[in-house]
This record gives structure tokens, C-alpha cells and sequence, in this order.
């Protein structure tokens, strides 16, 4: 994580009426992770944009991201061995083995991934998919569908729209991902405008 979101913890969040319950399931989730481990259960967060216009809400800005910071951070905490990335620098990894300088192999960086206990997973499926990216990413989540293995994942893709960002392996991901986690939908205001149009505010007085 960068250095402003190892400071992200469930103490500093604001919540309010809006977010209680998601904080309380995943704070609950982290709490009890031996349990998770043992059953090998997932968490997924999202905030489908389709849906959320449709509400009149947003899929953006809700805190997704920031929630699975402070997911992170209880785990490191209590000393949990997990591994935090996003999707981008899942990718840039795995490429940078493909240079002939490169300290590891491809098969080494995906154990890594595979096989960590706990792994949290930032903003899946933004990414711009190919046939190579769509094959990395299915054969990844199927290592982790197994006792002893917990991924954490937040998205802007409810599952049942997975299919139309990733068409060859959609289906067969939504599936392990619906399978396998506790479902968690994060829509409502835009927090991060609300916060910019506050400190513009708070410039111009």
C-alpha cells in the first residue's frame, strides 16, 4: 500500500448511517478470519455502476477502496500474512518476468499470489482485458477455491455483469466469486467530491 493507506484503519473511518452495516460485516469478517481460512470463504465489494444509476446513487467515491485498506491494515496488525494489490500491478508483475534481467519467473510470481493465505485484491476488472489477462486472472482465482485461502476483493462489477468486461472467463469467474464469497454492495454518495467540493469551499472563504 502507499504510505497514506497503511494509515487507513476501521478507527479513523467516518462512518455514518450510509456505510455502518458494510464496515460492521467486513470489520466482523477480518475479526474472524481463522474462520474464514478454515471454511476458505471469500469477501466481495462492489459498487455496479449500472445499478447505482439506477438508484439514483453512485458507484464511485463510496469507500471500496478505503474499506479494504482498513481490512488490510487489521490484518498486518495482527500479523496475518496476507498479501494487497490491484489489478494493475498484478499485471505489471507477472509482465516484468518476461524481461530477460527479471529475478523471478512467471510461475514464481503466480505461487506467490496463489498460495498466500490471505490475499486483497483493489479495483478487479478494470483493467483493459485480452485473451492473456482473462487466462492469468480465471486460473489465479480457481488456485484460491479451497480451504485456507481467503480473497478479498472490491470491484465496480456486480457479479451477474462480470461477463461484460471479461467475455471468455466472465462467467466461470462470476461463478467461483459468487460461490465463494459473502456479497457486499457499496453504493451511495460520492464521497471523495463531496470531500473536494468541501475543501474548495473551505479555500475560498
Amino acid at each position: 500500500m502507499k504510505p497514506d493507506e497503511r494509515l487507513r484503519t476501521f478507527e479513523i473511518a467516518v462512518i455514518d448511517e450510509e456505510n455502518r452495516t458494510v464496515f460492521t460485516q467486513c470489520r466482523r469478517f477480518v475479526e474472524h478470519i481463522e474462520e474464514h481460512l478454515a471454511a476458505g470463504s471469500w469477501i466481495y465489494i462492489c459498487g455496479d455502476d449500472d445499478r447505482a444509476r439506477k438508484a439514483g446513487k453512485s458507484a464511485y467515491g463510496t469507500g471500496k477502496s478505503f474499506i479494504t485498506h482498513c481490512m488490510g491494515n487489521y490484518l498486518t496488525q495482527h500479523r496475518h500474512r496476507a498479501i494487497y494489490t490491484t489489478e494493475d500491478k498484478l499485471f505489471e508483475e507477472i509482465k516484468a518476468t518476461y524481461n530477460r534481467d527479471s529475478d523471478e519467473t512467471e510461475s514464481q510470481v503466480l505461487w506467490r499470489y496463489e498460495n498466500v493465505p490471505i490475499l486483497l485484491i483493489d479495483d478487479l476488472f478494470k483493467t483493459k482485458t485480452t485473451d492473456w489477462t482473462e487466462d492469468k486472472l480465471f486460473h489465479l482465482l480457481d488456485k484460491r477455491v479451497c480451504p485456507g485461502k481467503v480473497t478479498i476483493i472490491n470491484s465496480n462489477y456486480a457479479p451477474n455483469r462480470i461477463e461484460l468486461t471479461l467475455p471468455k472467463n466472465g462467467s466461470a469467474i462470476a461463478s467461483r466469486i459468487i460461490g465463494q464469497s459473502i456479497l457486499i454492495e457499496m453504493i451511495g454518495r460520492d464521497r471523495r467530491r463531496d470531500q473536494a467540493m468541501k475543501r474548495r469551499r473551505e479555500e475560498g472563504a
